[in-house]
């Protein structure tokens, strides 16, 4: 089984780290650079994560996050959701949950803390087998 997962950051850089530390796992990586882009791509895939950085410009993670579960209502099985973000977790845990979204990952981060916060949201088998 292939994991479907949605990297969404406006920070070119980022989304190539992210994508690089999956690209050894079972897993089909697509990248939006925007929230309206995630929202319209959520839209139209079944995506199983979606790693959406907060702050981007126009149309934030927070803003995107609230339209894909919106969506998702009429869609069947929700995504997993995990804020990518360099923002505090106790200021602003509020917000992160009234958006949507499933879990944490504090910038910067290494691969052991990107497995930390995935593992959980997806079947252990079909994900992270290989990072040590």
């Amino acid at each position: 089984m292939t994991i479907e997962v949605l990297i969404v950051d406006d920070n070119d850089l980022n989304r190539e780290i992210l994508s690089e530390m999956l690209d050894t796992q079972p897993c089909t990586v697509d990248m939006a650079s925007n929230g309206r882009d995630a929202v319209q791509m959520a839209g139209e895939k079944q995506y199983d994560v979606i790693l959406m950085d907060i702050m981007m410009p126009d149309f934030d993670g927070l803003e995107a996050t609230k339209a894909i579960r919106v969506q998702a209502n009429n869609q069947g099985v929700p995504p997993k959701i995990v804020a990518v973000t360099a923002m505090k977790l106790r200021a602003n845990l509020d917000k992160f949950v009234q958006a949507g979204f499933n879990e944490y990952l504090p910038k910067p981060f290494s691969e052991e803390q990107a497995e930390k916060a995935l593992r959980p949201l997806v079947d252990a088998d079909h994900i992270f087998q290989v990072i040590k």
